[in-house]
């Protein structure tokens, strides 16, 4: 009976480990038109089903993630970053979505929202004038996230 239930553990281990998120993931969003290629790093916080963490950028910026969850392999979180556009800065809502698969995590990262950091003003996100195409190919990026370092407990030494 023992060598069952050490059996069964030891098969769990692996999904009970690749459920958890908690760690540093990195990955590119990918080159659009004039705007280059963005590296960008999150430390993920798992509790449960709870997600929270930090997104990291290329500017050297971070933005705290301000809801989050993981619920079947399915992750979802939302960002708000300050980005200037001209002489404005403004507060632009991303809203994180994707699938955890092969080690990994395929994202969806969608420009939802927009604010002028000043006055408070709503911005639209989507153009007057862009196709249902080229709004979709503006707003949304798809990328990877590949772990860098997983949160492990240490373990402490102790004499024999």
């Amino acid at each position: 009976m023992r060598w069952l239930i050490v059996t069964a553990a030891v098969a769990l281990l692996p999904s009970l480990i690749g459920s958890d998120l908690t760690g540093t993931w990195i990955g590119t969003l990918p080159k659009r038109g004039r705007t280059p290629a963005k590296d960008v790093a999150l430390q993920l916080v798992q509790r449960g089903q709870d997600l929270t963490g930090k997104v990291y950028n290329d500017a050297g910026t971070s933005d705290s993630i301000l809801s989050g969850s993981v619920r079947g392999g399915q992750v979802y979180f939302e960002v708000d970053a300050l980005e200037q556009a001209g002489n404005q800065i403004n507060i632009v809502r991303y809203r994180y979505e994707g699938t955890v698969c092969e080690g990994g995590i395929e994202v969806t990262r969608e420009m939802a929202a927009a604010r002028d950091a000043s006055s408070g003003n709503s911005i639209p996100v989507r153009r007057r004038w862009d196709s249902d195409q080229q709004d979709r190919e503006r707003r949304f990026r798809h990328f990877r996230l590949d772990p860098l370092a997983r949160s492990t407990p240490s373990r402490r030494w102790e004499p024999d």
